[in-house]
């Protein structure tokens, strides 16, 4: 089981990156879907934008019990 797996999950939230690496960059949101990010994008920063799925850290409980239902490697 990778680090990455055990320690976030993937929700359906989704943030707004604008920016580039001269100007730095600042995120906006969090949007409930990525749609709704996409829309928000393409409405106030089209140019220099990307949307990207929001990953929480799991709880001690949720850890626990991926690491039990997590194939043998």
């Amino acid at each position: 089981m990778s680090t990455a797996r055990a320690l976030s999950f993937v929700t359906d939230e989704c943030i707004v990156m604008v920016g580039n690496i001269g100007d730095g960059y600042t995120a906006h949101g969090p949007f409930a879907s990525f749609d709704e990010a996409a829309d928000w994008a393409q409405k106030h920063a089209a140019d220099y934008s990307w949307v990207m799925t929001l990953h929480r850290p799991m709880t001690e409980l949720e850890q626990a019990s991926a690491m039990l239902l997590a194939p043998p490697i």
